[in-house]
């Protein structure tokens, strides 16, 4: 499995529009990835400009689907003019624990 943290800061603003478009976008995630196991935005109660996705995938292809997706590619255009600077991305490997 890998999972990956992508951080964005969204403009002053910015933020309900931003929000409706990953919800569209986590909509169609759901419906059309089957090797996405997760994918939550989550924002900081401090700085509520401040995002992250916190997202697992079942495989590496299952990654590529997902940044090779539609969906994906039409909700980064949408948020182009919404974010405040370029998201900082890790990817990570899942450890597994036994289970």
């Amino acid at each position: 499995m890998i999972a990956v943290i992508a951080e964005v800061r969204v403009k002053d603003g910015a933020e309900s529009d931003f929000v409706a478009v990953v919800e569209a976008l986590s909509r169609r995630v759901h419906e059309h990835e089957p090797g996405n196991l997760m994918y939550r935005l989550t924002r900081s109660p401090s700085e509520t400009r401040q995002y992250k996705f916190i997202e697992l995938y079942a495989d590496g292809a299952a990654l590529r689907a997902h940044g090779e997706s539609p969906h994906f590619r039409a909700s980064l255009d949408s948020m182009e003019g919404l974010l405040d600077g370029a998201p900082r991305i890790e990817y990570l490997d899942v450890v597994h624990l036994g289970e």
